[in-house]
């Protein structure tokens, strides 16, 4: 995989998750700038274009009151190295943001790296005026360990181990993450597995397959995956795929058998291995359909 398409997944799924995430900028500003906020606002994202000059920023964060009007707008932007044109469009952000929504704005930049969020941190000079961008590079993004502090905040965890995972306790950051990215909604988990992979060696995953078997093992014993053990994220994107996909499947296998016992049907032992040896998600749920008014167990499996 080449340098720059590295760099391209990287600033695409950074800004996924600021897109689908929005909480996220808004925690991000508070802990940067001590930001506060009115009681009742409400967060979402928005549109980043600002026309009629169609500049986009990679992200757009609002925040809203509780009568629906808007309060701060958070134009965020993903910076893996310097770039002096940034530095001409993010007070367009800013002060055009203000213009056409009638309310505070900011320029969030997320850094990946100390010397970038450097650069960025320098206020931008005209001989009139300056303006200051709120900076989110590796030593504002704290390092999450905690497993249950991952789970709370996935979306900071993630972007956590993005910054994180090549440095002190960066294994430990990349735990915590895949932790989250377990707890995530199914669909959520891909893109972000990049962010969180990508880089690592490939004696640094066990440890987060001990994690995932014991969860597994804990929560569902008779799954056996294919464990692949990989350097690149690629691998671990199947796995985390993979995973998901058994837990569907397992979990669907689970409630047909507690289904069929409690509308009274005999479950014999080769009913109960065709049911948890079924791979097909679609068949598992055309049974859990039929057994909520079958009559009996053949007109579930007909």
């Amino acid at each position: 995989m080449s340098g720059g398409v590295r760099e391209s997944e990287e600033h695409t799924a950074l800004a996924e998750l600021l897109r689908l995430h929005p909480e996220l900028a808004v925690d991000l500003v508070r802990r940067i700038s001590g930001v506060e906020l009115p009681a009742g606002c409400t967060v979402c994202s928005g549109d980043p274009v600002l026309r009629p000059m169609t500049i986009a920023a990679d992200a757009l964060t609002q925040v809203m009151r509780a009568d629906g009007a808007p309060e701060l707008g958070i134009w965020n932007e993903i910076q893996r190295s310097p770039d002096e044109r940034k530095k001409l469009t993010w007070p367009v952000y800013e002060w055009g943001g203000r213009a056409r929504d009638g309310c505070d704005s900011c320029v969030l930049v997320i850094a990946t790296t100390r010397a970038v969020a450097a650069w960025a941190r320098r206020p931008i000079v005209n001989r009139f005026n300056s303006v200051s961008q709120v900076v989110a590079g590796p030593d504002e993004v704290p390092r999450i360990t905690d497993f249950a502090e991952a789970r709370a905040n996935p979306a900071l965890a993630v972007l956590s181990a993005a910054l994180h995972k090549i440095g002190p306790d960066g294994i430990s950051v990349v735990r915590a993450a895949a932790a989250a990215l377990r707890g995530l909604p199914n669909g959520r988990a891909w893109p972000y597995s990049s962010l969180v992979f990508n880089g690592l060696k490939q004696g640094q995953f066990p440890a987060i397959r001990k994690d995932i078997m014991q969860e597994l093992e804990s929560e569902q014993p008779w799954l056996v995956p294919n464990w692949r053990e990989e350097p690149l994220s690629a691998g671990w994107e199947r796995f985390l795929d993979t995973y998901r996909q058994d837990g569907e499947v397992g979990g669907r296998a689970k409630v047909l058998l507690r289904h069929l016992a409690h509308r009274g049907f005999a479950v014999d032992e080769a009913t109960r291995a065709r049911v948890s040896e079924c791979q097909d998600i679609a068949q598992l749920d055309e049974w859990l359909d039929r057994v909520l008014v079958a009559r009996g167990i053949d007109e579930v499996f007909a």
